[in-house]
């Protein structure tokens, strides 16, 4: 477990499955993010689906961006949410496992001091979610998506 002594670390959490279409998103992401030279204190992580996984990846950290693809809604949207803790969600997850919104949810209530203080939810509405490579309109998104995650990891407050 990561949890310990990470105060004061920001991890960008990008979760995706490069052999389902859109929702390789994040792979992408984390990718592209290895190429440049971030802040000191920045950890990217690569996280192949949402779940314990991630929750692993975030605990202990003062903050965290989550990077993932979004279902429903005009494709190539971008989808920027702060997370204000769990929510009551109906039914299980869609797809395999257990999903994003369902993890934090969960590490919100199982162990709050533990996560990260300040989290925001960034994706992209995704078109097609079946075999390998975005679509078009995810990748015109693309350099939004980067400029809010790097102005959103210089706005913050250190």
């Amino acid at each position: 477990m990561r949890g310990v002594g990470r105060r004061g670390v920001t991890v960008i959490a990008c979760v995706g499955n490069p052999l389902a279409g859109d929702d390789g998103l994040g792979c992408v992401v984390a990718r592209l993010l290895s190429a440049l030279r971030l802040p000191e204190g920045v950890e990217v992580v690569e996280i192949g689906v949402g779940g314990l996984d991630l929750l692993d990846a975030i605990r202990g950290a003062s903050r965290a961006i989550v990077v993932d693809a979004v279902r429903g809604g005009e494709p190539g949207r971008l989808v920027r949410v702060e997370w204000r803790g769990p929510v009551a969600l109906e039914g299980g997850p869609d797809g395999d496992g257990l999903g994003v919104a369902e993890a934090l949810s969960l590490g919100y209530s199982a162990f709050p001091e533990e996560m990260p203080r300040h989290l925001v939810l960034l994706g992209i509405v995704g078109q097609r979610f079946r075999g390998e490579g975005l679509s078009c309109p995810v990748v015109r998104a693309l350099p939004t998506l980067l400029h809010v995650l790097l102005e959103e990891l210089l706005d913050y407050p250190s």
